[in-house]
């Protein structure tokens, strides 16, 4: 009983760890990026949302667990495998979406920012969004720094398609910066590489979080059937 419990308490500790990482990080997502990527913006608040939603149950969860040891109640059991098996089902169904989907998600991406980059100086969203992108993944326009002059001419760029973007360094951009200055990575490639070098982790924390989960229901489980 006393190693069933305390594996429990340490499991659910655990738990309790990776719910408040999922709430803090859905709330950096809607308080922090929404704004810098305005035209993602449902896109990201769903996905804080749906952070937000599964560390408030990853709580719910743990409660229900250690209220069910200390009280020695196996009403809560029932409650308790309910809501660790949706957390569960989301996880993978996030998990496997997020794997096969890898080339529609780059594709929506790079077509949208694509579409609206000749608004750029017309549009305070397209702006923040454009500056955001290529200042957070170092990059310059979807497939070429090129491609900006068709839009906003005379040989210049956006401030944040250089490495030192400090001051009006875009315009007339290459009649006076050599070209070395400029970020010479398209952004439809950072992009690329910034979902494979997080699709691992992901998949890895959230192996690991499913088999706490599973442990947790079966530690429940043996504390409970233990107890007279």
């Amino acid at each position: 009983m006393w190693l069933s419990k305390n594996c429990l308490i340490v499991l659910n500790v655990l738990l309790l760890t990776v719910s408040f990482g999922l709430l803090t990080t859905g709330a950096i997502l809607e308080s922090s990026l929404s704004t810098k990527y305005s035209l993602f913006h449902k896109s990201i608040t769903f996905k804080a949302a749906l952070l937000l939603f599964c560390g408030a149950l990853f709580i719910l969860a743990s409660a229900i667990a250690l209220v069910s040891s200390v009280a020695r109640d196996g009403n809560f059991l029932p409650v308790h495998i309910f809501i660790l098996a949706t957390l569960i089902l989301v996880e993978l169904s996030v998990g496997i979406v997020g794997f096969f989907t890898k080339s529609y998600r780059l594709n929506l991406i790079t077509s949208t920012m694509s579409s609206v980059q000749a608004n750029y100086t017309s549009s305070h969203l397209v702006n923040i969004t454009w500056d955001s992108l290529q200042h957070d993944l170092k990059c310059c326009g979807i497939e070429n720094y090129k491609k900006w002059f068709q839009y906003l001419g005379n040989f210049s760029l956006p401030d944040s398609c250089f490495i030192d973007s400090s001051g009006h360094c875009g315009k007339v951009a290459l009649r006076n910066f050599a070209s070395d200055k400029i970020y010479q990575t398209s952004c439809a490639t950072a992009i690329s590489s910034w979902i494979d070098k997080r699709q691992i982790p992901l998949a890895v924390l959230i192996t690991l979080t499913v088999i706490l989960q599973i442990i947790s229901i079966v530690s429940v489980h043996l504390n409970l059937q233990i107890v007279p």
